[in-house]
């Protein structure tokens, strides 16, 4: 507060706090000193000069000995910021004024990683991360939107979040249905709302066989090519396996692991019938794995 000889101008409370996007208030009393009676004018000024809208109601009284007269001052802003506002009183040859500090403050939401891979029957997970901006503190709730095809969940859905702090919420995700998904995570506290997006490739891939049935007699050797396809961009490592049943025949892989880095990749399977093996019909099991997902197909042999 600066008096003049006259009067003064106080404000309470002198600190206002609010959202960003939401309004705050703040009531100015001027009051007579010295038995200073006269009228009035009300006037303010904002530092920095943008970003706050500030009116006081009324802005002009007159005073009587020993009297007072308060003005209602309201702020709205939608910058997060810090202003100094200074409201003064002037009766056109003395002035008196105060300071009003108006903090304007919000959070921020982000995602981590914003876009993830997975595979059919896997799953993965994301971390929202809240920041309390300019001294931001309350509790903000967290709602999850999800399309069908894809489960998701968070770990927490409010968060206390205090002054210059930080708060976190686990997102897990999982799908057994090929395809690309979008999670919306609104982060809402009072006026302010806030999104984060984490999108989530689903992928697969595909085994086959260049035949599915060949006959060997006793003593030959024949082979089987394995083919491997990415599904929706996948490109990891499979692994390959192969089993005979009944037993006898003799199976080797030239490759038991499987890069489908450029989107696709081939094994050959070799078959060996010894001379003593009996003669029937076989059934060949082929497995290709990666992660948690399983592929299979079956290769039908008889010897003669």
């Amino acid at each position: 507060m600066v008096p003049s000889g006259d009067f003064s101008v106080t404000a309470s409370p002198s600190t206002v706090t609010f959202l960003t996007g939401s309004s705050g208030t703040s009531t100015v009393t001027v009051s007579s000193l010295n038995g200073f009676a006269g009228s009035l004018t009300l006037s303010w000024t904002i530092a920095p000069p943008s970003g706050l809208s500030a009116t006081c109601s009324p802005t002009s009284f007159t005073l009587s000995p020993g009297g007072s007269a308060t003005s209602n001052c309201s702020f709205s802003s939608s910058t997060t910021s810090s202003y100094s506002v200074t409201v003064s009183a002037t009766n056109g040859t003395s002035t008196a004024s105060t300071v009003i500090t108006v903090t304007v403050s919000e959070f921020s939401v982000s995602a981590n990683p914003t876009s993830a891979s997975i595979l059919v029957n896997g799953s993965g997970s994301s971390i929202l991360t809240l920041i309390s901006l300019n001294g931001f503190s309350g509790t903000v709730s967290l709602t999850l939107s999800a399309p069908s095809g894809i489960s998701a969940s968070l770990s927490q859905t409010n968060l206390v979040l205090n002054a210059g702090g930080t708060a976190a919420s686990n997102l897990s995700f999982s799908s057994t249905t090929m395809g690309n998904y979008t999670l919306s995570i609104t982060a809402t506290s009072g006026s302010i709302s806030h999104m984060a997006i984490v999108t989530v490739r689903v992928q697969d891939f595909s085994l086959n066989t260049n035949i599915g049935s060949l006959s060997l007699t006793r003593g030959s050797t024949g082979a089987v090519t394995i083919n491997l396809n990415s599904i929706n961009g996948f490109t990891g490592t499979v692994s390959l396996s192969a089993l005979c049943a009944p037993t006898g025949p003799k199976l080797s892989l030239s490759s038991t692991s499987v890069s489908l880095s450029t989107g696709s990749g081939t094994s050959i399977l070799t078959i060996r019938t010894p001379r003593r093996t009996n003669v029937g019909t076989y059934t060949i099991t082929i497995t290709a794995t990666s992660g948690g997902l399983t592929r299979t197909v079956t290769v039908l042999l008889t010897i003669t």
